[in-house]
């Protein structure tokens, strides 16, 4: 059942709202359920209606409410609650929107998809099993909600590694480094730079493939010395559909894909992680600064800084996804479909020209497709191992 046009904006603001707003909506219209996200929240609290307004809480009348008690509890966990006598599972898979009430303001979860909740309910069972676990940790989205299910299932023994190098943007170690700090999860970073080895520097279409080999090595290497029994990365269930060979390399190297194990696809990811409060929810998509050079055009330390340097330009003239495919003296740049209409306003336009060509660029071209994950793997074929 959709929300009525004038409460919509409202509930799915994330700044701060005033949900009595709601009442003014006949009850047989909306059904909804809220929790209170706070510092305090497994503590005892009247019922809604008498909410005492110096916690500093919006108050909310709505009804009809199935608990007495207000927690903040993932929704997979929503069993559990029933066993205590918290939550009548029935009546809250009635309900047609759930919201969480935080300090912030309103937040609206998507988590009534059954099947996905189902699915990371597996993923925190499958990572329980492992006993101790480090996680290969970019920062990205992906990575960012196994790490963070794998602290669920496993506490204090969950650590996180990750790379740093050349292949990766700097700003990435400072995200990953502040997201573990957040979540007082141990972390440390490690140095990789393949450049040194011919199989990548060449850049055949195995470059990925012998990355991941040595790096895999890296981070089992790391485990060992903290005393983790497994490594698992953040390959999702969507990645097989491109050409990965990397996935090959990890999997015989023996690290842990969890999320594809499960069939976590990219947009459940998304769905699970805001509904977590993770930040990493809309991050971009990233990938190594490497699989921006086309196959066969050998892959080196100045190419990847002038790609590293082109895309924090573009991203910070507000562009949600960004790729700059580095085609010798010509950059190609992709942006989603639906922002292309940007670049007919002449001082971005001529902005972005000017700061590639001061990177080393001669020519900036727009991709008029847009953005395209994988897009420099349509001229390969994927050959048998």
């Amino acid at each position: 059942m959709a929300l009525l046009p004038s409460l919509a904006p409202a509930l799915e603001r994330v700044t701060t709202v005033d949900p009595t707003a709601a009442i003014e909506t006949p009850r047989k219209l909306l059904r909804v359920m809220f929790t209170v996200s706070l510092p305090y929240a497994c503590s005892e609290y009247p019922s809604p209606r008498d909410m005492n307004p110096d916690h500093a809480l919006p108050r909310v009348i709505l009804e009809p409410l199935f608990i007495s008690k207000l927690h903040t509890f993932p929704l997979h966990q929503m069993g559990k609650f029933c066993a205590d006598g918290l939550l009548d599972r029935e009546n809250a898979a009635g309900y047609d929107h759930f919201f969480f009430m935080t300090q912030k303001g309103v937040r609206r979860s998507h988590m009534k998809d059954a099947h996905t909740e189902e699915k990371y309910r597996r993923l925190v069972e499958r990572l329980s099993s492992y006993g101790s676990l480090m996680v290969a940790f970019s920062g990205g989205v992906d990575s960012a909600l196994l790490l963070a299910a794998a602290q669920e299932a496993l506490g204090k023994h969950v650590s996180a590694v990750t790379a740093h190098g050349p292949l990766f943007p700097q700003r990435e170690l400072h995200e990953a480094k502040q997201f573990c700090r957040e979540r007082d999860i141990d972390w440390l970073s490690v140095s990789f730079d393949p450049l040194n080895t011919d199989p990548f520097r060449i850049n055949d279409p195995d470059r990925c493939y012998h990355c991941k080999k040595r790096m895999s090595a890296c981070f089992l290497d790391a485990a060992r010395r903290a005393g983790a029994r497994h490594v698992a990365h953040g390959a999702n269930a969507d990645d097989p559909e491109d050409y990965r060979p990397g996935l090959e390399a990890a999997r015989k190297a023996g690290l842990k894909a969890p999320l594809l194990e499960e069939g976590l696809g990219k947009e459940e990811i998304r769905r699970l992680s805001r509904d977590l409060g993770l930040s990493t929810w809309n991050r971009p998509s990233r990938a190594c600064l490497a699989s921006r050079v086309p196959y066969g055009s050998p892959v080196t330390a100045e190419k990847l800084d002038r790609i590293d340097q082109a895309e924090v330009f573009l991203e910070g003239m507000g562009f949600s996804q960004v790729r700059v495919r580095h085609h010798g003296e010509v950059a190609r740049v992709e942006v989603p479909a639906e922002e292309i209409h940007r670049f007919a306003q002449e001082g971005l336009r001529r902005a972005l020209v000017m700061r590639l060509r001061d990177i080393g660029f001669a020519h900036t071209a727009l991709d008029l497709e847009g953005y395209v994950t994988g897009s420099l793997n349509r001229v390969i074929v994927e050959r048998p191992r």
